[in-house]
């Protein structure tokens, strides 16, 4: 079945004040990879951290009656939430009660800690991100963080050395326990030999009195072929997954970087549809389309999506450091401080 979305709206999210300076001068990029809506507030987390003691890479503001309310900008300083390094996904539970976030879990120093939080699996009650936790917490030279799960994701992986994580989603279990889904977009010997892939693993989880636990393994439950197809083009990799709960069907963004002639690099992605029955037997995904009956091509580079309600999506563009936008957002160009965002009506 063919579905068809179109942008219906664009703009750019202030993530911190204009010309805001890292240690020694170095200039601060807004790269937001994750978004996630609980109803009334659009939660945000960057990829790169936020300097300073009142500010955080992970901020929220309202979204009601159809728009964003900038005047309800606030950042979520617990200390936990300060500590994790590389956020890429953000899941809401099916009962809407809980917010669990992601890092990349893509680095990591044997013999040391020093890259120990990257690899952060978090949850809170919805609105009260100060009551954060770390999900299967280890320590070691005094870093706490949840490391242990490498071991999980490599596992489901056959034994993958390198991964990076990019999606996070939870699935209602009806008379199972639910399932936290984490989407995987690159797989290989190391950072710089690795393929894109399209993989999700997931796990069965409890939260009792605020606390997540796993319920058995991590399992590899999806996994499709992400190379060129007769109507798009470019090899992608998964950057966010979401559960629509309205339609029951799973939400697959995709990305690309591919090089260019003069240096610089082809940035864009597509959106891709699923029914959980198909998503449970493994089979391939559908594009949504444009007006034009082709697949819908973002040419900014989509990094986080969320369900706004039954019809509209909410999702957010990192272009890395290139200031420079293409044209499904306006204006043409960002500065730092800002993040591209579109939302998408669905037929």
């Amino acid at each position: 079945m063919t579905m068809r979305a179109r942008i219906v709206e664009t703009g750019l999210i202030d993530c911190f004040d204009e010309d805001l300076k890292a240690a020694k001068g170095a200039r601060v990029d807004a790269e937001i990879s994750a978004v996630v809506y609980d109803g009334s507030r659009l939660v945000f987390a960057s990829d790169k951290p936020i300097p300073g003691a009142a500010r955080s890479a992970v901020f929220s503001l309202d979204y009601t009656d159809g728009a964003l309310r900038p005047e309800t900008f606030e950042y979520h300083t617990a200390p936990l939430i300060k500590a994790a390094i590389k956020y890429e996904d953000f899941a809401l539970t099916p009962d809407g009660k809980y917010v669990i976030a992601v890092t990349g879990f893509d680095r990591i120093e044997p013999d040391s800690a020093a890259l120990d939080h990257y690899n952060m699996l978090l949850s809170w009650p919805a609105g009260r991100s100060q009551d954060a936790r770390i999900v299967a917490p280890g320590t070691r030279a005094g870093a706490t963080s949840s490391i242990g799960l490498r071991k999980e994701f490599s596992r489901a992986l056959d034994g993958a050395p390198y991964f990076k994580i990019e999606g996070l989603t939870a699935l209602p279990g009806g008379e199972e326990p639910e399932r936290l889904l984490f989407g995987v977009r690159e797989v290989g010997e190391s950072h710089e030999r690795f393929e894109y892939a399209m993989k999700i693993i997931a796990a069965r989880y409890r939260i009792e009195n605020d606390e997540l636990a796993f319920i058995g393994d991590f399992t590899l439950v999806y996994d499709y072929d992400p190379a060129p197809l007769s109507e798009i083009a470019q090899t992608v990799g998964l950057s966010s997954i979401e559960y629509d709960a309205y339609l029951n069907r799973m939400l697959l963004l995709t990305s690309f970087e591919e090089p260019t002639r003069d240096g610089k690099a082809l940035l864009g992605g597509y959106l891709w549809t699923i029914s959980i029955e198909d998503f449970e037997a493994n089979r391939p995904p559908t594009p949504f389309v444009a007006d034009d009956g082709k697949p819908l091509r973002f040419v900014n580079k989509p990094e986080g999506v969320a369900v706004l309600d039954e019809t509209h999506l909410f999702v957010v563009f990192d272009n890395d450091r290139a200031l420079g936008l293409e044209d499904e957002t306006s204006p043409a160009v960002r500065h730092p401080h800002q993040a591209p965002y579109a939302i998408l009506e669905l037929e």
